[in-house]
């Protein structure tokens, strides 16, 4: 039995939730606390909080050496898949030039790990290229 830190939000939520590759780990995005939280599965012991402004997603990388969190900010961050220590920070900045919905509603990485894609809010699937988060293409459901 687990109960989450459920904290003085009555929206707050798990948005998201993810085992590491080797199922030692598992990470929530919890959203309405601006924050991912990171245990141990098989102690149930929290290893680290991972701040994220209005997270809402996080995938962990095939390798398990990294995962994503991304969320309503237009933020991608990436973590130590181990430590939950922060390894890069990418914003994305929507202006006149950029006019496109960058908040993000899902990410997960792909099988290989060298991409990673996202549901935006402007109701676009796009894929990025994990080492420098470039667009590699959009996707718009029918």
């Amino acid at each position: 039995h687990w109960q989450w830190p459920k904290g003085e939000d009555p929206r707050s939520t798990i948005a998201a939730i993810e085992f590491s590759p080797n199922q030692q780990r598992l990470v929530a995005a919890v959203s309405g606390q601006n924050r991912s939280l990171m245990w141990e599965v098989v102690s149930g012991k929290q290893i680290a909080e991972l701040p994220h402004e209005d997270v809402r997603g996080v995938s962990y990388c095939p390798d398990g050496r990294s995962l994503v969190t991304g969320g309503l900010n237009q933020h991608l961050c990436f973590w130590n898949g181990e430590t939950g220590e922060q390894i890069h920070k990418h914003e994305f900045k929507q202006d006149e030039s950029n006019p496109q919905d960058l908040r993000m509603n899902a990410i997960r990485f792909s099988p290989r790990g060298d991409t990673f894609a996202t549901a935006n809010l402007d109701g676009m699937l796009r894929i990025w290229n994990r080492h420098d988060a470039s667009l590699k293409s959009k996707i718009r459901p029918a």
